[in-house]
């Protein structure tokens, strides 16, 4: 099923940027944070890695 797949997809990208942003020492948000900014940007890992390296994932203050 396409929506199924789809989910399964963002969840895993999600995680997947959790453990990038951990790895970087840049983590500071929940796992429901990355899945927002996953869908937020349609599944693209590559721009969430991004807002990884600009400190976006960072706990705010």
């Amino acid at each position: 099923h396409r929506p199924k797949m789809a989910h399964d997809l963002t969840k895993a990208f999600a995680q997947r940027a959790q453990q990038i942003a951990v790895a970087e020492g840049l983590d500071g948000r929940p796992i429901s944070y990355y899945l927002e900014r996953v869908k937020q940007n349609r599944n693209n890992l590559r721009a969430v890695i991004q807002e990884i390296q600009e400190g976006r994932m960072k706990p705010t203050e």
